[in-house]
């Protein structure tokens, strides 16, 4: 199959220096990155893990309704964060690792994860 993509030299030449400036301009220390995406992890695990229990102890019809919804909205959060970032292997440096993060986070969502990929 061909690429549908032109190739032209000069956009070619453009964006490599583009990439440069951004490469210059975006200087981020790991372990800075990683302490912020972990945190963050963390957070929104704690939240689907506490709503999702929490939807089997509460009596109150309000309640139960207000923890499936942020449930939900939690869920959707701590997937398309994380998964996006993981399919265009940001968060660790080895692409099997990304790739194995990606799929579990989608099942664990009941989402299938090539489906997304090949839509993306």
């Amino acid at each position: 199959m061909r690429d549908k993509h032109l190739h032209i030299d000069e956009d070619s030449e453009l964006l490599k220096k583009i990439y440069r400036e951004v490469d210059l301009q975006l200087v981020m220390k790991r372990g800075y990155f990683f302490r912020k995406i972990l945190f963050k992890f963390i957070l929104y695990f704690f939240v689907v893990c506490v709503s999702y229990i929490s939807l089997y102890f509460i009596k109150s019809s309000l309640l139960f309704l207000s923890c499936f919804v942020l449930y939900g909205f939690a869920s959707l959060l701590f997937a398309f964060n994380f998964s996006h970032d993981f399919s265009h292997n940001t968060i660790f440096r080895n692409r099997n690792l990304n790739n194995f993060c990606f799929i579990a986070i989608y099942a664990l969502i009941g989402a299938h994860a090539e489906a997304w990929k090949l839509r993306h």
